[in-house]
């Protein structure tokens, strides 16, 4: 009896174990040095062709990012959004909630035209898409950091920004309470 509770014992800690180290091993962590060896200029074409898609339209940073999010919403950020329509094959492009409301699909296909000219065939649509997200944020950023700080002409509207900071601040709002306020607010009419 005791030798099968100790074996008990052992095989628990053991299967403990391997899962613990199974966990650690599956563990993967997004890089921004995974193309470094394989394209080291993919990255800079990417943000440089951002930089000059928001610098011309400044609200094609959110529709990067809105594209982005509507390609990981249905099956994971594998870049299917991007799929144009065949015969046999309805894809996401067309698909109810995306026709006529998503845009930007002329950057990313400009972005990807870039990119397989300097290293074809090794970067994917689902990474680029993914490395455009992340650059639009910083482009907009960077454009409401330029437009906000150095153009006389919206000093105001800094005003406005520091106010409305100063007001959530002093009530100490946390995400929950902000969506608590924002619901309260809800009536069956707001459909």
């Amino acid at each position: 009896m005791a030798l099968n509770r100790n074996t008990n014992r052992s095989f628990c800690l053991f299967v403990i174990t391997m899962f613990m180290f199974g966990i650690r091993m599956g563990q993967s962590q997004l890089s921004s040095y995974y193309y470094s060896n394989t394209c080291p200029r993919a990255l800079s074409t990417i943000r440089n062709a951002v930089m000059n898609a928001v610098a011309k339209e400044h609200r094609m940073g959110g529709s990067l990012l809105r594209l982005h999010f509507h390609d990981c919403f249905v099956n994971g950020c594998d870049g299917s959004v991007l799929l144009d329509d065949t015969s046999s094959f309805t894809g996401e492009k067309t698909a109810a909630p995306n026709k006529n409301s998503l845009r930007g699909f002329e950057v990313i296909d400009d972005i990807k035209s870039q990119v397989e000219s300097i290293c074809p065939g090794v970067v994917s649509c689902a990474d680029i898409l993914a490395v455009v997200a992340r650059d639009s944020v910083v482009a907009v950023y960077i454009y409401l950091k330029y437009l906000l700080y150095d153009n006389h002409k919206h000093r105001s509207c800094l005003h406005k920004i520091h106010k409305n900071h100063a007001y959530v601040s002093v009530y100490a709002y946390t995400y929950p309470s902000l969506v608590g306020v924002s619901l309260s607010h809800y009536n069956v009419y707001d459909n």
